[in-house]
């Protein structure tokens, strides 16, 4: 499946900087450069303003401490397709405010991705779902109080 040649009105929006360019394929991360489908934002520091401009946010990630941007990105209206990793699954209720993905399988995430291509009317409903999870579960006040119990926990070692 080739979201790129079966799909010509979307892009892909890779906002943020590089954590580390030399683990990705070159190959692919050259052919990525060149295509007109592909624009890379680099840092930027008005990102409600990249999400205010997406249909989906998508957020592939291998491994997760806790998955804030799926937050954010939610409580901007829009729905998430996240990896089946800790940290991401736990920033959204899967087939309600996102869907999530095999972690490192390509053809998962073409599919997921597919899905909210096609279905606009499901898309639309994950992301209203997406804005009240966010404002239900995840206000600032309650998920930094949340975060810091956890790092006193840790550093205390009283898991």
């Amino acid at each position: 499946m080739s979201l790129e040649q079966d799909y010509d009105e979307v892009r892909l929006l890779v906002s943020g900087g590089m954590d580390d360019e030399g683990s990705l394929n070159k190959e692919l991360f050259e052919k990525a450069k060149k295509s007109d489908k592909v624009i890379f934002t680099g840092s930027v520091r008005d990102i409600e303003k990249y999400y205010a401009a997406a249909d989906v946010f998508v957020a592939p990630s291998y491994r997760e401490g806790f998955g804030l941007v799926v937050v954010e990105a939610q409580a901007m209206g829009l729905a998430a397709i996240v990896s089946d990793v800790p940290g991401q699954v736990d920033a959204i209720i899967p087939n309600e405010t996102g869907l999530t993905c095999t972690v490192k399988d390509a053809e998962s995430l073409a599919q997921a991705m597919k899905t909210l291509i096609d279905d606009e009317d499901y898309r639309n409903k994950l992301s209203v779902s997406a804005v009240t999870f966010a404002q239900q579960n995840f206000n600032d006040n309650d998920l930094f109080g949340h975060l810091k119990e956890n790092r006193d926990l840790l550093i205390s070692g009283d898991e």
